[in-house]
């Protein structure tokens, strides 16, 4: 059969409205939200905020370190935490600067006995992790291509203290899609947060429909000044305020699309 004008003209109206509609379907997956994560290995701490996150439906990820050193009892919470919707990645073996360890002895050293190692141990205990985060935030650039071929996402950190606060960092608001940077700023004790910050990253991310992304470690009732702790009571005002501006709760390998 013959493709006449008119049907040709019938055929590429067809194929514009399946391309628009496509597109429209992407952006409406791409919601506005958070993405909480926390660092080392602080199990019982982070155990104990499961009725908290689960209080506002909030799914996040824990970043393990030094997981070879995991208890048992450690190993059940992370599969409880795991099972109610939560994300176990790795955090490295050694929880060293990836630029001192490469300098000292090389880059594939680092990745065999920081990288690897726990990833393997991880793997021991029951865990399939798909995402990992630099111990101090940083690695190097040729780093990030080595470890895209073997996980998810890959994420960096930043301090907010020198770079004027949440809002006013762009690295840390992720749109989906985008790119595979993935950048988190902390809310510990040691970058002094206030709720006005909060709010207003909170806002941000809201109104530009973007990730905001944040991190911690270790969960206090009152956390030591210029320490890796964070306050609880601020961790539940950033879930009572991203539910109020309708923010998605993302884990990080959520972000990455495959």
């Amino acid at each position: 059969m013959f493709l006449t004008r008119q049907n040709l003209l019938v055929f590429l109206l067809l194929m514009s409205f399946f391309f628009v509609s496509a597109c429209s379907s992407d952006q409406a997956q791409q919601q506005a939200g958070i993405c909480i994560s926390f660092d080392d290995r602080s199990i019982k701490e982070w155990y104990s905020l499961q009725e908290l996150l689960a209080r506002y439906n909030a799914k996040v990820t824990f970043f393990i370190s030094g997981a070879a050193a995991l208890t048992a009892e450690e190993v059940r919470m992370l599969k409880e935490l795991e099972q109610q919707g939560h994300e176990i990645g790795s955090h490295g073996a050694l929880h060293v600067r990836a630029r001192d360890y490469i300098r000292e002895h090389s880059y594939q050293e680092y990745l065999r006995d920081e990288v690897f190692s726990n990833t393997r141990a991880l793997e021991k205990k029951g865990f399939l992790p798909t995402a990992f985060a630099y111990p101090y935030g940083r690695g190097y650039w040729f780093t990030d291509l080595l470890l895209e071929k073997h996980f998810k996402a890959i994420r960096h950190a930043v301090s907010t203290d020198s770079i004027r606060g949440l809002s006013a960092t762009d690295d840390i608001f992720f749109k989906l899609g985008e790119s595979k940077e993935l950048v988190a700023a902390s809310i510990d004790a040691n970058v002094h947060l206030n709720k006005e910050a909060i709010d207003n990253a909170l806002q941000k991310a809201a109104t530009e429909n973007k990730v905001l992304m944040i991190f911690g470690h270790k969960p206090a009732q009152a956390p030591s000044p210029g320490s890796y702790t964070f306050n609880i009571a601020l961790l539940e005002y950033i879930l009572q305020q991203a539910n109020k501006h309708n923010l998605e709760f993302y884990r990080v390998s959520d972000l990455v699309q495959d």
